[in-house]
């Protein structure tokens, strides 16, 4: 079998040239299995952005400053639709409510809402009254 003098100057040519196709990189060993990436934490809002609260049969809202308003049956029935409050505090765990008219001072966590009320003292236990979470459903 003949060569053609085309094919013997192309693979000269690449020899000298450094043209024609490139060896492939040297690949990095690796020292075991790739670990896996974390499931992303849950998304609390910051504690400057809750202004909605909700639970089933009802929700929390915030007005304008400080006022905030529950929305639910029992108000509906018995107080022009909504119970109002006053935002007393705020943490990176919780919004703090009072509502003078009943004396009970809410707390709404990531996930429940907590009260005590003033007839049992300032230092009264705080007791679990709903499930509920941060953001409009």
């Amino acid at each position: 079998m003949r060569r053609s003098p085309t094919i013997v100057l192309c693979g000269l040519a690449a020899m000298v040239l450094g043209c024609g196709p490139k060896p492939a990189p040297p690949t990095q060993p690796t020292s075991g299995p790739v670990p896996a990436i974390p499931a992303p934490a849950p998304v609390t809002p910051p504690p400057e952005a809750r202004d909605y609260w909700s639970y089933d049969g009802g929700h929390f809202a915030k007005g304008t400053r400080d006022e905030w308003f529950e929305h639910n049956a029992e108000a509906a029935a018995s107080r022009q639709g909504r119970w109002e409050f006053r935002e007393v505090a705020r943490t990176a765990e919780f919004v703090e409510l009072y509502d003078a008219s009943r004396a009970v001072q809410l707390r709404l966590t990531e996930s429940e809402m907590l009260a005590r009320w003033d007839k049992d003292g300032k230092d009264a236990e705080w007791k679990s009254l709903k499930r509920g979470k941060w953001g409009k459903e």
